[in-house]
C-alpha cells in the first residue's frame, strides 16, 4: 500500500480533483493547500502516477507527487480494493507473494561480502 500526496498550483487543483474523485481508492483533500492524499495498492501505483503526471504540469516547482509507504493502514475500503486485486493476480504473482513471508536478509552475509577484499 502506498500513500500518494499530490500538491499542485491553485489553477491545477480542479483538474486533479476531477481525476481523483473517480477513483475507487480513499482520498482526502485540502483545497486551501491545493493538496490531495490518496491511498493506492502497490499494483496500481505505476498506472496512477502516469495518470497524475498527465493531469498536472511537473515543470513547476509547486507541483509535487510524493509517494511513501505507511507502516500500516486500517481501512475497510482499501481492504476491499486489495482483495479484488488479489483475485486478478496471475499464477506467477501468486507464487512470488507466497514467498514473501519466508524472505529474510542475512545482514552478516551482506556485510561480509560488502567489505571483502578480492585478492
Amino acid at each position: 500500500m502506498k500513500k500518494v500526496t499530490v500538491r499542485v498550483r491553485e489553477g491545477e487543483y480542479s483538474n486533479l480533483f476531477n481525476l481523483i474523485k473517480e477513483s475507487k481508492n480513499p482520498f482526502y483533500t485540502n483545497k486551501e493547500q491545493s493538496k490531495i492524499v490518496i491511498y493506492i495498492p502497490d499494483a496500481e501505483l505505476d498506472e496512477a502516477i502516469k495518470k497524475l503526471s498527465d493531469v498536472i504540469d511537473l515543470r513547476y516547482i509547486e507541483n509535487i507527487i510524493e509517494v511513501s509507504t505507511p507502516d500500516f493502514v486500517i481501512s475497510p475500503t482499501l481492504r476491499k480494493v486489495e482483495e479484488k486485486l488479489k483475485e486478478e493476480k496471475t499464477p506467477v504473482e501468486k507464487l512470488i507473494d507466497s514467498t514473501k513471508p519466508y524472505t529474510k536478509l542475512d545482514y552478516a552475509v551482506v556485510a561480509k561480502n560488502l567489505y571483502r577484499r578480492d585478492e
